[in-house]
C-alpha cells in the first residue's frame, strides 16, 4: 500500500529567521514557536533561515532549546546560512533547503576588544574555543560530515553549496516549489 504523501504545513505555522543571531532575535522566536507548540503542540512549525549567524552561545542555545522543549520544526535553508546560523538551521528535526542555499563557515570572533583586560582575554578566548569545539560536535552529530573535513573548510572561510548540503546530510532534499515536500 502507497504511504500518503505528509502535507507541507500551512503558513500560518511558518516563521522567519533574516537575522542576526543575537539575543533578542532568538528569544523573539522562541517566543513565537512556544506560542505555536502550545496552541498545538503535535503540529510542526516551520522556520525558513536565511542568516549570516551572530552569538555562537545563543545559536547552541536556540539549537538545545529546540531539543529540550520537544519542538516539532521543520527547517529550510535559503540564500545564504552562516556560522551561529546553521545551528538555527540544524535544530530542525526535518531539514530542506531552497535552490541555491549555501552555508558559509569560518574560523570565528573572540570577542576581545582593546579594552579587555589580559585576564578577561584569556577567559574570552577559552569560551570561544569551548563554543567552536560544541559548535563543531552538533554538526557533527546532525550530519554526517567528518571532523577533518569540517575543520578544512571551516579554516578556510569555505562555502558548502545546495548539493554539497544533501552529500553532506545538512538537508534531506532541494525544495524548488511545496509539492517537493
Amino acid at each position: 500500500m502507497k504511504k500518503k504523501r505528509e502535507d507541507f504545513p500551512k503558513n500560518d505555522r511558518w516563521y522567519y529567521f533574516f537575522k542576526g543571531v543575537n539575543g533578542s532575535s532568538v528569544s523573539e522566536l522562541i517566543n513565537s514557536l512556544e506560542a505555536s507548540h502550545q496552541y498545538s503542540p503535535k503540529t510542526p512549525s516551520v522556520l525558513f533561515v536565511a542568516s549570516r549567524g551572530g552569538e555562537l552561545g545563543l545559536g547552541m542555545g536556540f539549537f538545545h532549546w529546540v531539543r529540550f522543549a520537544n519542538i516539532p520544526l521543520i527547517t529550510v535553508g535559503m540564500g545564504e546560512v552562516a556560522s551561529s546560523g546553521v545551528l538555527m538551521f540544524l535544530s530542525g528535526t526535518k531539514r530542506f533547503v531552497l535552490p541555491d542555499t549555501h552555508f558559509y563557515f569560518h574560523p570565528g570572533e573572540t570577542g576581545i576588544t582593546r579594552k579587555s583586560s589580559p585576564s578577561e582575554g584569556r577567559g574570552l578566548v577559552k569560551s570561544f574555543e569551548y563554543e567552536k569545539q560544541a559548535m563543531h560536535k552538533i554538526i557533527r552529530q546532525e550530519t554526517h560530515i567528518s571532523k577533518k573535513k569540517l575543520r578544512k573548510i571551516d579554516d578556510s572561510c569555505g562555502t558548502l553549496v545546495d548539493k554539497q548540503l544533501l552529500k553532506f546530510g545538512f538537508a534531506s532534499r532541494i525544495l524548488k516549489t511545496l509539492d517537493d515536500y
